[in-house]
């Protein structure tokens, strides 16, 4: 009898050991995607679209400011060409922002995504800002899109130059390790 009760025992304490290091790690990276945004003027970041006209991406990019209460100066838009363009960020933009946009001009309000091909990918050097889930990502580059066959409609992925790829959920903005980093055709995938 003493013997199952100390199994049990060992088995209820490996499990709280368990439990105790998996909400320390989940409590580590929230407080890393808590970093305080400090904005950099001679950001990195770089938005590659295609697929929208430029007064579709003109729409798009303020109905966008509007929801955030962003500045009309937050963001600026180059046309490479009739479709396609490069968003840049003169004042700089929170990391949850960008992916927020990457989503959004993907997915924007009030138009017809059928027979096109968005293409919507930022170009970013990593900072604490992000909530990198390992300190070594800082200072590195990474593209950040939303993955090939998405149905989720509220994700984006960051690939980092290690070809590493990683999970972003709106719901908690938490970096989550992904097998397949599944690059959009459009943008250079498979």
């Amino acid at each position: 009898m003493t013997m199952r009760v100390l199994v049990m025992v060992a088995v209820v304490c490996a499990c709280a050991l368990t439990l105790l290091f998996s909400f320390k790690a989940a409590n580590a990276q929230r407080q890393r995607a808590a970093s305080p945004f400090v904005a950099d003027t001679d950001n990195k970041i770089s938005f590659s679209v295609k697929g929208w006209e430029q007064a579709e991406l003109g729409k798009i990019v303020a109905d966008f400011s509007k929801q955030y209460d962003l500045p009309s100066t937050a963001m600026k838009i180059g046309m490479k060409s009739s479709k396609a363009a490069i968003i840049t960020f003169p004042n700089d933009i929170e990391p949850r922002l960008l992916f927020f946009l990457v989503n959004y001009v993907q997915y924007p309000n009030g138009f017809d995504l059928k027979g096109r091909s968005i293409a919507a990918v930022a170009h970013v050097i990593l900072t604490p800002a992000f909530g990198v889930p390992d300190s070594t990502l800082i200072g590195k580059p990474a593209e950040i899109y939303v993955p090939a066959h998405d149905t989720e409609y509220d994700l984006v992925y960051a690939q980092v130059e290690s070809r590493k790829a990683y999970r972003i959920s709106f719901t908690n903005l938490i970096w989550q390790s992904a097998a397949d980093a599944r690059v959009p055709a459009a943008i250079g995938g498979p």
